[in-house]
């Protein structure tokens, strides 16, 4: 494709907090999306991704689902990866300052999804 050429149809595969996120981003580009999923309804259960970096959680203020997810959260800057007593990787996240919300946030299971559901239906 060519920078000046308009772009087709995208399809986003799987109506998670992930795939709700892309979907809603090209949305905004301008992009044409569907979004696509083989289950009937979300899963009781709740989303399994229950970390959300600044960008994330900037795309979900824009359907009103941002702060209240990362005022539900835990938030912190620096990521570890453990191994029973060892560390294995730690990353300090960036903060270049742009936005309100923390660098990242860890919410309970089933709080993203609810709060982007809601959100999203009142913002499409």
């Amino acid at each position: 494709m060519r920078v000046n050429q308009a772009p087709g149809r995208v399809a986003v595969v799987g109506n998670g907090p992930v795939g709700q996120t892309t979907a809603l981003l090209l949305a905004r580009w301008g992009v044409p999306v569907v979004l696509l999923d083989s289950r009937p309804a979300r899963d009781p259960v709740g989303s399994k991704a229950i970390c959300q970096q600044r960008d994330v959680l900037d795309i979900w203020a824009s359907v009103g689902a941002g702060r209240r997810i990362a005022a539900e959260g835990v938030t912190w800057t620096t990521a570890r990866t453990f191994y029973r007593d060892r560390e294995l990787l730690r990353i300090t996240l960036p903060d270049p300052g742009r936005s309100a919300f923390p660098r990242s946030s860890t919410s309970r299971s089933p709080a993203p999804s609810n709060c982007w559901t809601s959100g999203s239906r009142r913002n499409p």
